[in-house]
């Protein structure tokens, strides 16, 4: 079962997004010489093809990991944005605002909206080391690092 299951089905904006995340991610681990000294060291074709395949496994979890951090900050951003535009408003004396039909007051659904949705995220990760790593990290070469030790 490949890590980019959960993919399936998605919107093709989504997918889009991640294969770039995967691109950027395969560059920053596996430059051409780093993949040239590790395939030098196999002696036969099938250690080689082993080989490949293991890095494209580092690779892609990498990724669904990067890509899952990322989607986490949106959320949790939007939602920080959202509580300081009606922390500002109430401060001018405004109640509520709209934006399209969705009403924006104190903590309402809409304004803790991207908190949940994290929540519903993280909830899905059950593996606690990627879990931890998604939550604690503040940059994406923190989740790169963590998985350069296995190259």
């Amino acid at each position: 079962m490949s890590s980019t299951d959960f993919l399936t089905g998605a919107p093709k904006f989504i997918t889009t997004r991640f294969n770039s995340v995967h691109k950027y991610v395969w560059q920053t681990l596996f430059s051409e010489q780093i993949i040239k000294e590790k395939l030098i060291k196999k002696k036969t074709k099938a250690e080689r093809r082993k080989e490949i395949a293991r890095l494209k496994s580092i690779s892609e979890e990498a990724s669904t990991l990067v890509f899952l951090f990322l989607l986490n900050k949106f959320f949790l951003e939007g939602a920080k944005a959202a509580k300081q535009a009606v922390d500002t408003f109430k401060d001018l004396n405004v109640e509520g605002f709209y934006i399209g039909g969705n009403y924006f007051s104190e903590r309402n659904d809409k304004v803790i909206q991207g908190d949940e949705i994290s929540q519903q995220l993280l909830d899905t990760i059950q593996d606690e080391k990627a879990k931890n790593l998604v939550t604690h990290s503040n940059y994406v070469y923190e989740i790169l690092n963590e998985y350069k030790k296995f190259i």
